[in-house]
């Protein structure tokens, strides 16, 4: 009301400036407009703040959820010396980032998914990065060179340096993709520092100092030495016969997976800690070889009631027509990833128990 009064005396002044004469008739009629534009413009405002309000409270909160699945993933890419940002349970940019870095080292597909193998690889790697799980680290743009007036030109030197310490084998072509990180991370991994994938004053120090140093007992080098070591330990029990050449093929991993069946061991065709005592503690038992198993029936030792009954779920489905023998073969691996692209599942072509639970389903 007191707006009103303030308009309608406003009103009255300016007619009187102009020498305007007052009818009171026309004068309760101008009070009465007066009124009803207020409360008009009350009502728009109260609807106005209203509206406001049920929009602020209506903005998704989905993305800050924490999620004890990302926060676990967050913690073993910081483990092996990858920088996943904050660990908070939360795949953001950083994370999402740590996740390509990692897949891109393991050399998988570099989806930025925490698939099945993502996590496997990540579990079977014996590396220790010494960093503080607990802390909450700051947010770093890869391969960044600071206060440089060229960044092309700066990455180029680093490439060049990375290069010549034998860390990278890339064009020299001043983009910071992720082989270019992978290189920075494998260097501080080999100099001991955080390998946080940022080429701060610290690493550019420690790759400078090591001018007459190329390092060759770095990560990537232990990891083919490690497979080389596994391939030779498969091939004296008897599960492998290829090359002897630190490369982890559809070969190797078969083998793996036939040393698992054997020893009645999980069939991921992951050589974790198990497999490995398993091939070890076996060295005065040579099991028969690969070929020799494939053509056993389905009394042999070597068939697993697993990859049985994972064949006869797959035969009812329509996905499987060969035969119900307990091996897996090519078609048996070929069925398994036709149903896991069906279901869903990481296509991986290993009988897991995701994948038997999604048959059986």
């Amino acid at each position: 009301m007191e707006l009103v009064a303030y308009l309608h005396s406003e009103v009255l002044c300016e007619l009187i400036e102009q020498g305007e004469s007052i009818n009171q008739t026309l004068d309760c009629q101008l009070l009465d407009a007066i009124a009803q534009s207020s409360r008009h413009a009350k009502s728009v405002l109260c609807i106005g703040l209203a509206a406001g309000v049920i929009a602020i409270n209506a903005m998704p909160l989905a993305a800050f959820a924490y999620t004890p699945e990302v926060a676990n993933i967050q913690q073993l890419l910081a483990k092996r010396g990858f920088n996943p940002g904050a660990i908070d349970g939360v795949k953001g940019a950083a994370t999402t980032e740590a996740i390509i870095a990692a897949q891109t080292f393991y050399k998988l597909n570099a989806d930025g998914a925490i698939g099945a193998q993502t996590i496997a690889a990540l579990e079977a790697d014996t590396y220790e990065a010494n960093v503080s799980l607990e802390a909450t680290p700051v947010k770093a743009t890869p391969v960044s060179v600071a206060n440089s007036d060229n960044k092309s030109d700066s990455i180029k030197n680093l490439q060049q340096l990375l290069s010549d310490r034998g860390f990278y084998g890339g064009a020299i072509d001043g983009i910071s993709g992720p082989m270019t990180q992978e290189a920075i991370i494998l260097a501080q991994k080999t100099y001991g520092l955080v390998a946080d994938g940022v080429a701060g004053s610290l690493t550019i120090a420690a790759l400078e100092a090591g001018s007459n140093y190329v390092p060759k007992s770095n990560i990537a080098s232990t990891k083919s030495d490690s497979i080389k070591n596994l391939q030779q330990l498969l091939s004296d029990r008897g599960f492998y016969g290829g090359a002897i050449d630190g490369i982890s093929g559809p070969m190797t991993q078969e083998a793996i997976i036939l040393a698992q069946k054997t020893y009645g061991l999980v069939t991921d065709g992951v050589a974790g800690s198990l497999t490995m005592s398993a091939l070890e503690a076996g060295s005065n038992v040579v099991p028969v070889s690969y070929k020799e198993a494939a053509s056993q029936d389905s009394t042999s030792n070597v068939a697993d009631n697993s990859i049985k009954k994972g064949q006869t779920l797959l035969s009812n489905l329509g996905l499987y027509d060969g035969e119900i023998d307990g091996i897996q073969g090519s078609k048996t691996t070929a069925a398994i990833k036709k149903a896991q692209a069906l279901y869903g599942l990481p296509v991986d072509g290993v009988l897991t128990s995701a994948t038997l639970a999604a048959l059986q389903s």
